[in-house]
């Protein structure tokens, strides 16, 4: 085999010839000639017929036409060639009398016929000579390409489907060789399942004829030098379809009258028959009246069969039948449909000239049509047609389509069903057309056709296939016909149809074309083509009408439009630019995207396509430009949600301007009254937020402005342009709500949360990370998850977060609603507070005043931003111009509504600033109070209340505002001051119990005593030596109307006594009551609740012997209207009396006690029992009445017919066996006379007239067909007094099969062995046979055993069948036959491999043998060198095989005895079992029947036991390699189903335990106790905690400790990392409650493993699911895992994987953060710069300074050089080692110079806190800093660089200029020397603390150099866990590929510089005091007001250091002195120290 290439212009051109030519060029027309055929006519003067074989090198064939230019030339060449070669070299050969007859395509090129005057030619030198004059000529032949040939008749009759046809082959005396067959070009020999040749291979069989059986049949043989052909087209007939509608028929028995239609395909007649007589005879469709009697009608079936050929009435395709049916209740009525009922289905057949069904449904009386499936029957025959159609062919067809769909034109556009065909055919026709070319002709009667079918009057054909169940993108199915065939076009030609525009050109240059279609001016336009190019362009102006707008899964706007032309272009060379100027078919939507359909997603893509502006070339309008970098299908997509108005854009920038303005406003005035409002925290805190809010939104809008403007001017969206610009705004915007919650979090902490008190500094460190940390990483996270620019922003119109295809608009719009909804919720928790007891009674009035102001604030400006952005969801789903007005006012008026709600609106702010007066007067409602002090107003405070909590009498007067005391006093007592509980705990400690009583004035106010109490963190320490460790509040007393009640809390109760006592006022159970009427004397208080009391449940059984009926009724009285429970004594309770019921007088003759229950049964049958009586005529109506009614007291409802008599008969005494036809007879006895009726198991078999047949009386029951399925109870029902049943289980024996393995075997003919084996199902023999004589026999499984003879071997088939079993010999199962076949003689015989079971075979064939002994089934061999190797394994043993087989009649009652059989099978068997992948899918198909036949019955623990011992086995460790084999099905799944299923059919509690599996089931009764279960299994310590049971519950769980090796960790198209595991044990878990919370513990088994996920299978989806399933805790060996429903759980995990899709987001976030972080070094050295001179004043300052300097220097350099190595890693991949290297070693450098300095720090801290005995000079401080901080780097780096030996292993060579990881582990030199750095930074800053807290800072030093060792450890204290966080990050992304690790690490590393700017130099205060300006920055970070003294001011809210080391003063006094300082360490305080 070879293949020939060869190019015309730039086609690419490429088939595989027969024979070997290389670079044949091609003639005219695209042809390669290769092979020529000669034959010859037998008579003197005869004609010889030649064929020119052809396998053309350009795959695109053309179907030459006689009267074309290119076969005159062909035709020419050929006849003049062959003349001139066959004269004088071919003897009697007539000259001149070559005639070239035709081409054809395939091999075959063309056929010509000669004449000559002899028979015997002798064509060796001729065909020579031809061969080199065509090959002079530029056709070259293989060597064998010429052949004789002659059409015969291998058969004569017409053929059809399912037919046997043999074919034989007549070999002529001057043929020699042995005969080879040929079907079209395969050899059939090679598919022994279609075809069988004889011994001699003279006769060839079709075994089962069908349509594509249809082909040209060759005998080849060998005349002399040539092959000698004969040769027969053989077509088979189409299978005919016969159509009759409905197979059934009702008509009322009233002489109505019904129309049995029927159809089939052309070319078939039909007869309608009944019974045996034909009725009615005609064409190819008939129509026969029948009429019903009017009375006395039965039920009659007509057949409609093929007339006339009687030969096919044996298969199934040859007839279809109608029952008809009486019934007389129906509400429509047709007399080609009859009757049915209202929603009732039926089909009917199409009309004359259509084929196909009509459903109709019963609607209002009328027979509806509610789905037409006719097709118009011209159209049928042409898709009949195409089943056969060859290349050649394809011209004449597509002639007859188009003609035939312009003349059905009208009836074409009604019919959806004959479009689909339609569009079929074309589909066909166009995959045919990849073997040849097609010319204009017949493209123009393809586009003809499509026109036809996509014009305007179509659509709403189309509407109805696009929307149809069962259409399956029909449009997109012409789509693609369209694109294939339009690749196999040939020259250049134009065709213009209505609605189609085709040209094919070549260009050479530039290419434009403009459409000349109707109401289209599509332009095309290409710049540039690389090389001469054949481009064809189809221009549709109708097919936006037929295309779907979406694909399947497509995530657009439902609402997108297909909006202009589409266009096809085909090309046959690459175009890397091609421009589409589309017109806008509606000019009402928006948002076009260019668009072409991709095959591959099923959708539109806009991959490499983009909207450009259309430049117009005069006054056009309405047209979009896209570019694309490809060609295929393309059009534009628009949406309706755009609103190009106006008036939006003023609005929007008149707005942002009037919001900019108020913000610049808010701000000024805030800087103007800063001084005056931040008296207290709270103010202080509010304005914080209101000028973080304004800021926010100011930089906002700003950056909202730059985006426009960006969008404005580039159209789609520049990606690059508009990141940076969203993502702020993303960030800013975010800001501006979280700094929202912060103001209602601060009005809710000082208005509810009363008893707690948070330092200044505090709030403004949680106020930042919340308002800013927050936003940050939600943006962070938004750009990283929506992968880079493609979907983080949208493409077009704005500057904005991407809606349409990531949806990233939501990571603004959730958080922004989510902190409008908490809002809302705090006000009105605030407002409740405040309205119940007032705000303000016990605050300073600055803060109540600040409280009031932040509720206003957060209530107005709360709902207008929710309001806002409901608007701007409504704006991203709807196209209403009034909500896009709505929400554009509000969004850009947000900086007017926080100037007012936020700072004019508030009073205090208004009097601080100049003018206020006026501002005042034109604001407030209210004139001030006249008192000097500020106004006051109403409401209560509770701050002040409950700020006192630890005052025992409390009493309060206030000098300047007179209060009520009591409304603010709670009085405390000790009840008795005595110990109440003393137990000792050690030798130094004890316990107390201490009762406090405490009177409450306000009844509210404890409810805030409760909080708070359960608020306080536990344990309370009092003073060195007393703990709190709890609180209880056990009775709350109230005033009730006119007395006290004393009511109990949770887990408390009152003592009976008590209860009785003082009269309870609720229920007194188990000796206890919640609730008393009175105040108990002595100061009795309820005790905690005892532990519950456990009881017994017993059941005990008294007969009594009644013979007084009145007695019974007495009996039943009294236990009717006992009282229960009835208490026998103190400890016995009777709770339940039933009274079972026999049978008494009530049946005279019945035998008392003689009742005996024989068994239950599943379904509608509860119970069988016998009696025993002295009479054999028993009346039961009385007696069956008692017992209904007995048993309906007892909680058991029977139907009215409940009771019935039954008799066990034999209908059938034979076996029985599958296909035979059973006749049941049932005997009617005298005492039954009522009508029969018969039921099989539960079911109706009149209603199954395809399984069943009733005689006339009902008194024979038929089964037509048997089969294992209609095993089952027969039961003959006749009715008389109590129904008569009459039954038998019939059992329908397995049908068998009988494995010979292969059909065909060879053997050589050499007298070697040969063995046949043969097995069938147990239970049946078989015998081997040849011809009649039986070779053996035995049950089971035989051998036979025999030589080949030495020689004259010839073909034998023997046959293996059923013995004993004549009666079966008519059915194909019951035998199966082997060919013996003689082996070919072979020249290689190491290429043969032979075997006495299996024969002789080449290397890689392929034999199926059968099982050894005790298997059944059969192994697949492949032969690989000389060895058959077994290579499919698919034997079950034998008594799984058998088990296998008894399931199919099993009985639920037989369910425990069959478990234990396959219990101790598969124990028994166990090393078998997990040997066999197939035994192993055999059991698991075994315990699936079982759990779904359990669903009819409950199963106890014997059988559960049987069926987890049976699991136990399949699953242990040692049978993974079977279940690997079984991994690629759903074996796994089904055995979990199983187990699932019959778990929830179990009864009783009980628990079983195997080794690797462990069951419980028990009843949980309390609902108040926790369910707890730990596994006993080895090595599991899973545990399942249920915290709360809601009622009395049932629960089975079932852990599995090996399952995980078994079930899959995927689903079937899951989408998770394909590395995931199961990584623990699996645990199922059934109840019979719904339960809403579920906790799982599970060990992990590879702790190799992480990430992990909790999952539970999912039945529906076939995956694992994590819905509704979470992990709560991720620890060292163990993942907790907490659910809200119950199923299969376990845990997944994987080895750390990241996407790689999400690197260009980590980018983006690194350097956004280095941008940040550079800047902020920046800032931080000209800052260092500007104070340099005043705040280096002593040593210590001086060396902290130089550290900051050296460590923002080195970070500074470190980025840069990080910057160089990222640009360096992007344009080169693998990164380049020769440029990455220095880079590489001065980050490394720098880095650890960063670290190292930041070690200088801590040491000089640790130096001058610790060893306060040394001194150490400047410049020896410096030496001794720059040594380690530049020399240590210095000297790792170099070491670094010298060991990991040459740039190889350096630096990392993919993805990043960095430190080598994966071969050197070069990154331990910097992750190990930073790590230990902080390690040692932290142990200097616990030392340091520890001295700090133990004797203060500055007791001894100066105050400057306090200051420094303050800021100094500050500065460690913050930066060391920063850093060490961040490179413990680092070191999780060398471990994992976890990406969020990965985001925290890029943030927390590219953040650096902005750390070091704020905790190294702005948190400095003298830093900021020695700032330009310092005074405006000092009053943004100070929280304390300044004093009135002259010196200068203190604050409070010291740095926490400072704080802490006042720790243990317990009196503290300051007072100024009267003298004025230059700084504030130079102010004297006094300390009173008093220690005990």
């Amino acid at each position: 085999m070879s293949e020939s290439n060869n190019n015309r212009g730039s086609d690419h051109l490429c088939s595989t010839s027969i024979s070997s030519i290389q670079g044949a060029p091609l003639l005219p027309g695209g042809m390669v000639f290769n092979t020529i055929n000669n034959t010859i006519n037998t008579n003197n003067k005869s004609k010889h017929n030649s064929t020119i074989i052809n396998n053309t090198t350009n795959n695109k064939n053309n179907h030459v036409k006689n009267n074309s230019n290119i076969y005159k030339d062909l035709s020419g060449l050929l006849q003049s060639t062959i003349d001139a070669s066959y004269t004088g070299k071919l003897t009697g050969y007539i000259t001149g009398s070559t005639k070239v007859s035709g081409f054809r395509p395939g091999s075959v090129l063309a056929d010509y016929t000669i004449s000559a005057t002899s028979n015997n030619l002798d064509f060796g030198a001729a065909n020579k000579q031809l061969f080199d004059s065509l090959k002079a000529k530029g056709i070259p032949l293989s060597e064998d390409a010429f052949s004789e040939s002659d059409q015969t008749a291998f058969v004569t009759d017409q053929l059809y489907p399912l037919q046997k046809v043999d074919l034989n082959c007549k070999q002529p005396d001057f043929t020699t060789g042995q005969i080879k067959w040929k079907v079209d070009n395969t050899d059939p020999a090679l598919d022994t399942t279609r075809y069988l040749l004889s011994i001699d291979n003279r006769t060839l069989t079709v075994r089962n004829a069908s349509e594509r059986d249809s082909a040209r049949y060759s005998c080849i043989m060998q005349k002399n030098t040539i092959p000698y052909i004969q040769w027969q087209s053989i077509v088979i007939k189409q299978r005919p379809s016969i159509i009759v509608g409905e197979n059934y028929r009702v008509l009322p028995c009233d002489g109505s009258s019904v129309q049995l239609k029927c159809s089939v395909d052309v070319g078939y007649n039909l007869e309608w028959v009944l019974g045996g007589t034909v009725q009615i005879a005609g064409s190819d469709s008939i129509t026969l009246n029948y009429a019903t009697k009017k009375g006395n009608c039965t039920e009659e079936t007509f057949t409609c069969r093929l007339k006339d050929l009687p030969q096919l009435q044996s298969y199934s395709y040859s007839y279809s039948s109608i029952t008809v049916r009486i019934s007389e209740n129906y509400d429509c009525k047709n007399e080609e449909l009859g009757v049915g009922k209202t929603n009732d289905m039926t089909k009917g057949v199409c009309e004359k000239g259509k084929k196909g069904t009509i459903t109709y449904k019963c609607e209002s009386n009328v027979w509806k049509s509610v789905e037409d499936n006719c097709v118009l029957e011209v159209f049928v025959i042409l898709n009949n047609a195409l089943q056969t159609l060859t290349v050649d062919g394809i011209p004449g067809f597509m002639a007859n389509l188009s003609f035939a769909t312009s003349e059905n034109n009208i009836n074409i556009t009604q019919s959806a069903a004959t479009v689909r065909v339609i569009v079929d055919i074309l589909f066909q026709i166009a995959n045919l057309s990849q073997a040849t070319v097609i010319n204009n002709i017949v493209m123009g009667n393809f586009l003809n056709t499509v026109d036809i079918i996509v014009a305007g009057n179509v659509s709403d054909t189309w509407n109805k296939l696009n929307n149809g169940n069962n259409t399956q993108n029909t449009s997109i199915k012409l789509l693609s016909a369209i694109e294939n065939i339009s690749d196999r076009l040939t020259d250049e030609f134009a065709i213009n149809e209505t609605s189609i525009q085709l040209n094919r050109t070549t260009i050479k240059n530039s290419f434009s074309i403009t459409s000349a279609l109707p109401n289209s001016t599509t332009e095309i336009v290409i710049p540039q083509v690389p090389q001469e190019t054949t481009i064809t362009i189809i221009i549709f102006t109708t097919l936006d009408n037929v295309l779907p707008s979406q694909g399947t899964n497509d995530s657009r706007n439902s609402d997108v439009r297909i909006n202009g032309d589409v266009v096809v272009v085909k090309v046959n060379e690459t175009i890397n630019n091609i421009s589409f100027a589309f017109d806008i078919t509606n000019q009402s939507l928006g948002n076009p995207e260019c668009v072409f359909w991709n095959f591959n997603l099923s959708t539109w893509d806009s991959t490499g396509c983009e909207v450009r502006p259309y430049i117009s070339k005069g006054n056009e309008t309405g047209k979009i430009t896209c570019e694309c970098n490809h060609t295929t299908s393309f059009s534009i997509l628009m949406s309706p949600f755009i609103i190009d108005h106006i008036a939006l854009a003023y609005i929007t920038y008149i707005g942002v301007a009037i919001s900019m303005a108020s913000l610049v406003i808010c701000l000024i005035i805030e800087a103007i009254v800063w001084k005056s409002v931040s008296r207290n925290d709270t103010s202080y805190m509010r304005h914080v937020s209101i000028v973080n809010i304004a800021v926010s939104l100011l930089i906002a809008n700003i950056c909202f402005i730059i985006g426009a403007a960006v969008a404005e001017s580039e159209q789609p969206t520049s990606v690059g342009r508009c990141t940076p610009a969203v993502f702020f705004m993303h960030f800013l915007y975010l800001a501006l709500f979280f700094w929202m919650l912060i103001s209602a979090l601060l009005l809710f902490y000082r208005t509810v949360m009363v008893f707690s008190q948070m330092s200044r500094a505090k709030m403004m460190a949680i106020g930042f990370i919340v308002g800013y940390g927050a936003p940050l990483l939600i943006a962070s996270i938004t750009v990283a998850s929506t992968a880079g620019p493609q979907n983080y922003i949208s493409k077009r119109n704005a500057c904005w977060l991407n809606w349409s295809e990531s949806m990233a608009l939501l990571a603004f719009v959730i958080p922004a609603l989510t902190i409008v909804a908490i809002n809302l919720v705090i006000l009105i928790v605030v407002l409740y507070k405040m309205l119940s007891r007032g705000v303000g009674a016990t605050s300073q009035p600055d803060e109540k005043h600040a409280l009031l102001v932040i509720a206003r604030c957060v209530a107005f400006l709360t709902p207008i931003f929710g309001l806002t952005w409901g608007f701007g969801i409504g704006t991203m789903v709807s196209q209403d111009l009034g909500i896009h007005v709505v929400f554009a006012l509000l969004n850009s008026l947000q900086g007017f509504f926080i100037l007012v709600f936020g700072t004019l609106l508030d009073s205090k702010v208004r009097e601080s600033l100049p003018g206020r007066q006026l501002l005042q007067k034109l604001t407030t409602s209210q004139t001030n109070s006249t008192s000097a002090g500020p106004s006051s107003t109403s409401g209560l405070n509770v701050f002040q209340r409950m700020r006192r909590r630890n005052v025992y009498n409390v009493s309060e007067a206030n000098n300047a505002t007179v209060t009520d005391s009591s409304n603010g006093a709670y009085n405390f007592s000790y009840t008795d001051g005595q110990v109440h509980h003393i137990r000792r705990r050690s030798a130094d400690s004890a316990e107390y119990i201490m009762v406090v009583e405490m009177n409450a004035s306000e009844t509210v106010a404890i409810s805030d005593i409760r909080s708070s109490v359960n608020s306080v963190m536990l344990p309370l320490q009092v003073d060195n030596s007393v703990n709190i460790t709890a609180f209880n509040i056990s009775t709350v007393c109230s005033l009730n109307e006119t007395q006290y009640q004393c009511k109990c809390e949770r887990l408390f109760v009152w003592p009976n006594d008590t209860c009785h006592l003082y009269e309870a006022c609720d229920d007194i159970t188990d000796g206890s009551c919640t609730c008393i009427n009175a105040l108990p004397a002595d100061g009795q208080f309820c005790q905690a609740e005892p532990l519950p009391k456990f009881t017994y449940e017993y059941e005990a059984e008294i007969d009594v012997n009644l013979i007084d009926s009145l007695l019974v009724d007495h009996l039943r009285y009294l236990v009717t209207n006992t009282n229960l429970p009835f208490p026998l004594d103190n400890n016995i309770n009777i709770t339940d009396i039933d009274m079972t019921t026999g049978y008494t007088d009530n049946l005279p003759g019945y035998i008392s006690g003689s009742t005996k229950v024989s068994g239950f049964r599943p379904g509608s049958v509860l119970a069988d029992y016998a009696i025993s009586a002295t009479s054999n005529s028993l009346d039961f109506g009385a007696a069956n009445t008692q017992v209904s009614d007995s048993l309906y007291t007892q909680g058991i409802i029977l139907a009215e017919d409940a009771f019935a008599q039954s008799d066990q008969t034999v209908f059938v005494t034979d076996r029985l066996y599958p296909l035979q036809k059973v006749d049941l007879n049932c005997t009617q006895p005298d005492f039954a006379n009522g009508q029969i009726k018969w039921t099989v198991d539960n079911n109706d078999p009149a209603l199954d007239n395809t399984r069943y047949l009733l005689s006339n009386d009902n008194r024979i029951l038929t089964v037509k067909n048997a089969s294992e399925s209609d095993s089952g109870r027969y039961s003959c029902i006749i009715q008389g007094n109590v129904p008569y049943i009459q039954w038998q289980n019939i059992v329908i024996k397995k049908r068998p099969n009988i494995i010979v393995g292969q059909n065909v075997f060879f053997f050589p003919c050499d007298g070697s062995k040969f063995q046949l084996k043969c097995s069938v199902d147990v239970g049946y023999d078989v015998e081997w046979v040849l011809g009649e004589k039986v070779l053996d026999s035995v049950s089971g499984s035989i051998t036979y055993k025999n030589n080949m003879k030495k020689e004259n071997c010839t073909e034998e088939i023997f046959t293996c069948r059923l013995k004993d079993l004549p009666e079966l010999q008519i059915y194909s199962y019951s035998s199966s036959s082997v060919i013996v076949r003689i082996s070919p003689e072979t020249t290689s015989p190491d290429d043969v491999c032979q075997n006495e079971e299996l024969g002789t075979g080449k290397t890689n064939d392929e034999r199926i043998g059968v099982c050894g002994n005790g298997m059944k089934g059969t192994i697949t061999y492949k032969c690989n060198s000389r060895i058959w190797t077994p290579v499919k394994n698919n034997c079950v043993l034998e008594v799984i095989a058998k088990l296998t087989s008894e399931i199919e009649s099993l009985l639920v009652e037989e369910i425990p005895v069959f478990m234990a059989n396959l219990s101790a099978a598969t124990e028994q068997n166990a090393i078998n079992v997990i040997q066999s992948a197939a035994t192993v899918q055999a059991i698991v198909d075994i315990l699936s029947e079982i759990s779904i036949l359990s669903n009819a019955v409950v199963i106890n623990q014997p059988v559960m036991e049987d069926f987890l011992k049976t699991v136990e086995i399949i699953v242990s460790g040692n049978v993974t390699a079977a279940w690997k084999e079984l991994s690629t099905n759903n074996t796994s799944i089904k055995l979990l189903s199983a187990i699932e299923d019959i778990s929830a059919r179990l009864t009783d509690e009980f628990e079983i335990i195997e080794t690797s599996i462990q069951l419980i089931r028990t009843k949980v009764k309390n609902y108040s106790i926790q369910f707890n279960l730990t596994s006993r299994l080895i090595n599991s310590t899973t545990e399942i905690v249920i915290p709360q049971v809601p009622q009395d519950t049932t629960i089975t769980i079932i852990i599995f400790t090996t399952l995980d090796n078994v079930l899959p960790a995927h689903g079937a198209n899951d989408s998770n990392n394909s590395d995931v595991r199961i990584n623990g044990d699996v645990v199922v878990v059934k109840v019979d409650k719904v339960l809403n919370n579920i906790s799982f513990t599970f060990d992990i088994t590879n702790q190799s493993l992480g990430n992990p996920q909790c999952v539970f299978w999912n039945f529906s989806l076939n995956t694992w699911d994590s819905t509704g399933c979470e992990v709560k805790r991720n620890n060292i060996g163990n993942v907790t895992c907490e659910c809200d429903h119950t199923t299969s759980f376990s845990i997944l995990m994987s080895p750390f994987h990241i996407d790689p899709a999400h690197r260009i987001a980590l980018d983006y976030i690194t350097y956004i953060g280095v941008s940040i972080s550079m800047a902020s070094l920046i800032i931080c050295l000209i800052i260092e710069a500007i104070v340099w001179k005043s705040i280096r004043r002593n040593d210590t300052s001086y060396m902290r300074h130089v550290s900051i300097v050296n460590i923002a220097v080195s970070l500074l350099i470190a980025n840069i050089c990080f910057i160089i190595g990222a640009v360096i890693a992007e344009q080169e991949q693998p990164i380049s080692v020769g440029r990455c290297s220095p880079v590489v070693f001065f980050m490394h450098f720098f880095y650890l110079a960063l670290f190292f300095w930041m070690l200088i720090s801590a040491l000089l801290l640790f130096y001058r806190t610790v060893m306060v005995f040394s001194q150490m000079s400047k410049a020896k401080m410096m030496v001794i800093a720059f040594v380690v901080g530049y020399g240590a780097p210095l000297l790792i780096a170099s070491i670094t660089v010298a060991s990991t030996a040459g740039p190889q292993n350096y630096v990392s060579k993919r993805n990043a200029c960095w430190l080598n990881w994966d071969e050197s582990k070069a990154l331990l030199a910097f992750v190990i020397p930073a790590l230990t750095i902080v390690a040692i930074n932290l142990v200097v800053l616990i030392v340091v603390l520890y001295k700090m807290l133990r004797r203060g800072v500055g007791a001894t030093t100066q105050p400057d150099e306090k200051h420094a060792l303050v800021v100094i450890a500050r500065c460690v204290a913050i930066l060391t866990p920063i850093f060490g966080i961040t490179w413990g990050f680092g070191i999780g992304t060398m471990v994992s590929r976890d990406f969020g690790i990965h985001v925290v690490f890029a943030l927390l590393n590219s953040l650096q510089g902005f750390f070091i700017l704020v905790f190294g130099t702005l948190l400095d205060s003298k830093v900021r005091e020695s700032l330009p300006g310092r005074r405006f920055l000092q009053q943004l970070t100070t929280s304390r007001t300044n004093n009135t003294t002259a010196g200068t001011s203190s604050t409070s809210g010291q740095p926490f250091l400072a704080r802490l080391r006042r720790r243990n003063v317990y009196n503290v006094s300051e007072a100024n002195t009267s003298s004025a300082f230059a700084s504030s360490e130079s102010s004297n305080s006094s300390y009173a120290i008093m220690n005990t």
